[in-house]
């Protein structure tokens, strides 16, 4: 995926060099996701979503403009390219913009440890979330719950510059949340916690999540007035 992200970043710098730009970089992005919502156990919301993006910033001597677009065919792109041609032979001079030269480059760079090895599908995120929210509502003295999330993510980045930089990587991430309430009537408290990760055996227990937002909104409960005083701050 990141070769063929790269290709398409490529052609559309040719493009835009074509058209006369003197400078130009592009980012595209191709990505899935999975969020769902649990709601004193049922699914609330659960969306699936394939999404991919298209950034173009064009600079004809000091004056640039910025598109973007998500379709990735060839009469796209030239309607894309020539647009934010267009937008820049038109745009203000501003005497600091610009790309890095090329000798300003990195050279060497790290390739982080970004993708997980494991990912959960739509029905473990539902039992992730329905156990998160189990666990809050267990903690004693929480009444009810504002739900709990589970998502995860898989994204693709290529990044290709006029100024011969071209490299791409690849990115997951996972999350899991809830909130939950304390108390009854007018006396009711809420709060949260939640926690994110690149790799999924990185991410915090379900039972750790829950219980710490009931706790917390439990923690809230009968809150008395400070007293006037001087204190440090940090």
């Amino acid at each position: 995926m990141i070769d063929k992200l790269l290709t398409v970043a490529s052609n559309i710098l040719d493009r835009a060099k074509k058209q006369g730009a003197t400078e130009c970089d592009v980012v595209l992005s191709d990505g899935q996701s999975t969020e769902l919502t649990i709601n004193n156990g049922k699914v609330e919301k659960l969306e699936q979503s394939d999404g991919r993006d298209a950034s173009v910033r064009v600079f004809f001597g000091k004056s640039s403009a910025s598109i973007s677009g998500s379709a990735f065919d060839d009469a796209a792109l030239d309607r894309l390219v020539s647009r934010v041609c267009e937008m820049a032979r038109l745009a203000p001079e501003d005497p600091y913009s610009g790309i890095a030269k090329t000798e300003q480059l990195a050279k060497n760079l790290i390739d982080l440890d970004l993708i997980s090895a494991t990912a959960p599908d739509a029905k473990k995120l539902r039992a992730m979330a329905e156990e998160t929210e189990a666990f809050g509502l267990a903690v004693p003295g929480v009444t009810r719950s504002n739900g709990a999330d589970a998502a995860a993510g898989d994204t693709t980045i290529a990044y290709v510059a006029s100024n011969g930089f071209s490299r791409g990587y690849r990115r997951t991430g996972f999350s899991l949340s809830t909130s939950m309430v304390a108390g009854e009537g007018t006396e009711m408290e809420r709060d949260y916690d939640g926690h994110g990760a690149v790799h999924f055996s990185d991410l915090e227990t379900p039972e750790k999540i829950g219980r710490n937002a009931g706790e917390r909104a439990v923690r809230r409960l009968n809150p008395r007035k400070v007293l006037s005083q001087s204190v440090p701050v940090i």
